[in-house]
């Protein structure tokens, strides 16, 4: 297993600007270099004005749609109703009023690839996926999902709507943890599934009507703090949470590797959620006039972009500024930690798994984040070494299986389209049962949304 800490793509560089600075990030070293002096990293004075920026193209749609008499329900499927809007205008069919307006301009917007999208480079990415899924998908799990809630302003908000945190029962859990892998998967079934109208790019929308949906409802809930945690689901929070599937992610393969992917890979990839976060929401920077964080873009300094290094000191930057591991954050990644186990009371056995997630988690994220995190250890001898054997067999099966998974292996077509398939039948059990649990909490709605059953669950816990 290689060390989560001494990463190749984490090692600062041998040479340090003028007014940069060496700083510790729970036992990573960061080369803090700021914009403001030439560098790439953010300040807390830099990122603050991006925790009152929600997604004012679809949070003005919320207001307009309030003020005439049409409130958003839980239920309701926005994307339908923006389609009908455009569909209506083109047709003429009667005066659209100024939501309508709004929803029909939304959905032009998004309907056309931006400029700076390349589907073969998308397509590419979708691939890097197929190929490392295993790797990044642990990742996911233990390196960004876990430790998130390491970020108490961003996990104000699951906390705030219960959802992924106690008391939320496994099976609620699981259930939400599963349609955040149908909206991945749906992005990485085929470059199709990702061009306007595709099932990748409906996921994405579906789930940034969701974020606007408690957005607007935590916003006007008098329990939520503002002046603390800023707007719910704003422009640094999901920075973070797309750099997590992302950069994160890339930095877990490379974990179970030894080493980084090749540079175009990455790029890749990067491309890839590029698009997917601007689907989401995530505000990019079209011209160099433009000041968002856009995680995933070439950076601000037009004569030296380089996406991989932005999104690196952005990622960086985020971390700087939020994690910091409280109460809330013990408590919630022990229950995630815990997710999946058979019943309330454990077993032996199910005792045995729980330390195992706890030691895997601590392989990925590293001894001083894991300890503010208060992960456990095996409390008997006996049980840390079969834990340390079993951890070793494993670390090789995963290196093995990567190794057979990059560009210059005879079995990465094979690994790719195995991982094609698996997807792709996930996906249609997910769509299965993700419209039985639909039909089940909204039996009188004439449509919905799909991820509605999401957002009833947080109109239920705000209420």
């Amino acid at each position: 297993m290689f060390d989560a800490l001494n990463l190749a793509s984490l090692q600062p560089p041998k040479y340090h600007p003028p007014k940069s600075r060496l700083v510790d990030l729970f036992g990573v070293k960061v080369l803090f270099h700021s914009i403001s002096d030439g560098g790439r990293y953010l300040t807390e004075d830099d990122l603050e004005p991006f925790r009152m920026e929600g997604d004012p193209l679809v949070d003005e749609i919320f207001v307009l749609l309030r003020k005439e008499q049409r409130p958003i329900r839980p239920y309701d499927d926005l994307l339908s109703m923006a389609r009908a809007a455009h569909d209506n205008i083109d047709i003429k069919k009667a005066e659209p009023s100024i939501a309508d307006d709004k929803m029909s301009k939304f959905v032009e917007k998004y309907s056309k690839l931006p400029d700076w999208v390349d589907t073969q480079q998308l397509e590419r990415g979708q691939r890097v996926y197929l190929a490392y899924t295993p790797a990044m998908s642990m990742s996911l799990y233990y390196r960004s999902l876990v430790p998130g809630f390491s970020l108490p302003k961003i996990a104000a908000v699951l906390q705030a709507t219960g959802y992924l945190t106690p008391p939320s029962s496994r099976e609620s859990v699981m259930n939400r943890l599963s349609d955040t892998a149908g909206m991945v998967l749906a992005c990485m079934l085929s470059m199709g599934s990702l061009l306007p109208g595709g099932k990748g790019w409906e996921a994405c929308l579906h789930v940034r009507f969701l974020h606007a949906k408690v957005r607007d409802r935590l916003m006007r809930n008098t329990r939520w703090d503002l002046k603390k945690n800023g707007i719910p689901i704003n422009q640094e929070d999901m920075a973070a949470t797309l750099l997590a599937f992302s950069h994160n992610s890339l930095l877990g393969v490379e974990i179970a590797l030894g080493r980084p992917l090749s540079e175009t890979e990455r790029l890749d990839y990067t491309a890839l959620w590029r698009y997917i976060g601007w689907l989401l929401g995530v505000h990019v920077n079209e011209t160099h006039q433009e000041r968002n964080i856009d995680p995933l873009g070439p950076g601000w300094d037009k004569s030296r972009p380089d996406p991989l290094e932005h999104s690196k000191a952005v990622f960086s930057s985020i971390l700087l500024h939020l994690m910091k591991p409280d109460d809330s954050s013990i408590k919630i990644a022990h229950h995630l930690l815990h997710i999946g186990l058979s019943s309330e009371k454990l077993s032996k056995r199910d005792d045995d798994w729980f330390y195992f997630r706890a030691a895997r988690c601590r392989q990925l994220i590293g001894d001083p984040l894991a300890d503010a995190l208060k992960l456990p250890y095996h409390p008997t001898w006996l049980g840390r070494l079969r834990m340390g054997v079993f951890m070793s067999i494993y670390s090789v099966v995963i290196f093995i299986y990567t190794i057979g998974s990059l560009p210059w292996s005879p079995f990465r077509f094979l690994v790719v389209e195995f991982h094609r398939n698996r997807i792709e039948r996930f996906f249609q059990n997910w769509e299965t049962t993700h419209s039985k649990r639909m039909s089940k909490t909204f039996k009188k709605a004439k449509s919905s949304c799909p991820f509605g059953f999401l957002s009833g669950m947080v109109e239920s816990d705000l209420s």
